[in-house]
């Protein structure tokens, strides 16, 4: 209950923007598939996880960005999320860490 509550009462003063990410999954019909983060929110951090065609049932970290690191860390971008995470998606924004959101939601419509 104390967590739910101080969610509610932050979310309520501070009026967090979301939180989301978008990725590509392609399934062809002779059981191959593929697994692409494309962008996500400016926060929070981030590990993307594939699976691995070596293990059953196993996962990999996989690259979240172009020089190949396996974790976004979200944390240096805090304050510009809480800023920039509204409204629509950033032009020209095509991977990564990504200002606005896909809902076009702004601050403070409900």
């Amino acid at each position: 209950v104390g967590g739910l509550t101080g969610e509610t009462v932050a979310h309520g003063v501070t009026g967090f923007p979301p939180i989301w990410s978008e990725i590509r999954v392609s399934i062809w019909n002779d059981g191959r598939t593929t697994y692409e983060l494309l962008r996500h929110s400016l926060f929070p951090s981030l590990t993307w996880y594939t699976p691995d065609p070596k293990v059953k049932d196993g996962y990999v970290q996989t690259p979240v960005n172009a020089s190949g690191t396996p974790y976004y860390d979200g944390m240096p971008n805090l304050a510009r999320w809480k800023t920039e995470g509204w409204g629509p998606l950033a032009k020209g924004s095509v991977s990564g860490p990504t200002p606005g959101n896909p809902w076009n939601d702004f601050k403070g419509v409900v």
